[in-house]
């Protein structure tokens, strides 16, 4: 397959690349930065950004001819607590994303896969959250669900001449994502366990999203919306463990620290189900995997 995907140089988009190259599919990559450059030579390049202002201009003759389009991009401030800090990232998903998905119907791009957030999903503690489950309507949450739920909606508005389906992926780990961090800081002994560490914490490796994106792309389940979960695990299991695996001291719990995650346990059954998708890697750093 000849397979356009968009956001290629982040988190996900690498293991994707690679993941595909390997399954023998022809890629073009598009992305506004130098890490383009940085790609395998057999990629084609297009560097360019969803809130291009020439995008209408630019972009459907790139799209046209390639039988699958993948959008995962996104825009992960480098400072969680700056207050504006998730404003690119909201504009990508509002914005951005919507007029890529009406560049796909336009050019006629048969197959599209969308990725998304499962933190849009209402905060439900140890109770499990499947696809049948609301997005969450607290207003408190609004600037995190609206874009999302603004991206979704313009893909399910889609002709149904385009074949879509969106990836509802919780919280990335593996390389060049948070866990590097946690990691460097459980090292330190600077990561204590959150309030009495129950909360719920639901993970995706970055490789088991690209073999989830290979999985649609290969029996092209049409019209549906899939989580993407390892097994979920409270905050201290899962700190406990990290710091088990790099030989880092056991973090204390600290009960005036709010979790940096709203408690959720996601279930991925359905994409297991469709797809004979599964978490391979769980947790846990790429070094571990297996």
């Amino acid at each position: 397959m000849r397979v356009f995907v968009v956001g290629a140089t982040g988190a996900a988009g690498r293991p994707l690349v690679d993941a595909l190259l390997a399954a023998g599919h022809e890629i073009t990559a598009m992305s506004p930065g130098p890490r383009l450059d940085q790609l395998p030579p057999a990629v084609g390049r297009l560097r360019a950004g969803l809130l291009d202002t020439d995008l209408e201009d630019v972009l459907p003759s790139r799209l046209a001819g390639h039988d699958a389009v993948v959008n995962l991009a996104t825009a992960v401030p480098a400072d969680d607590d700056d207050p504006r800090g998730w404003d690119l990232d909201s504009s990508i998903r509002e914005t951005g994303s919507p007029r890529l998905a009406r560049l796909v119907a336009q050019v006629g791009v048969p197959v599209l896969v969308q990725l998304s957030i499962s933190m849009i999903y209402p905060v439900r503690g140890a109770e499990w959250i499947d696809e049948s489950v609301p997005i969450d309507s607290d207003p408190e949450r609004a600037a995190l669900v609206g874009p999302t739920a603004a991206m979704e909606e313009a893909v399910i508005e889609l002709p149904r001449t385009c074949s879509w389906t969106i990836l509802r992926a919780a919280r990335f780990v593996g390389p060049a994502t948070i866990q590097d961090r946690q990691r460097e800081l459980l090292r330190a002994g600077k990561l204590p366990i959150p309030g009495d560490g129950s909360t719920f914490v639901s993970h995706v490796h970055v490789a088991d999203v690209a073999d989830a994106v290979l999985a649609v792309l290969d029996r092209r389940p049409s019209g549906e919306i899939l989580n993407l979960a390892a097994e979920p695990m409270t905050y201290e299991s899962y700190l406990t463990r990290l710091a088990r695996i790099d030989g880092a001291p056991q973090p204390a719990v600290d009960a005036d620290l709010e979790p940096d995650l709203d408690n959720q346990r996601i279930d991925s059954g359905r994409a297991q189900r469709l797809l004979g998708w599964t978490a391979r890697r769980g947790n846990w750093p790429e070094a571990i995997a297996g």
